[in-house]
């Protein structure tokens, strides 16, 4: 474990990217928190949009799927 600590601290240190290192910092800083996600207002619709449809029983199972991928493979 160690070694991999010294890979990544080197790895941190020669990064320009700066957009990684904003990432990794918030990884980092993150992994004490009660695991809280912010969703955008488009991950929100999309939830909704999707909770409606399984209510109007516009989904498939997992076994449908299966069958459907197994005639699929066949051809």
């Amino acid at each position: 474990m160690a070694n991999l600590k010294e890979k990544l601290i080197e790895e941190i240190r020669n990064s320009k990217d700066k957009e990684l290192l904003e990432e990794i910092y918030q990884i980092l800083s993150d992994k004490d928190r009660n695991d809280i996600i912010q969703l955008s207002d488009m991950q929100i619709e999309s939830i909704k949009k999707a909770q409606k449809e399984v209510g109007e029983g516009k989904y498939f199972t997992q076994e449908q799927i299966d069958d459907e991928l197994d005639q699929w493979l066949e051809e």
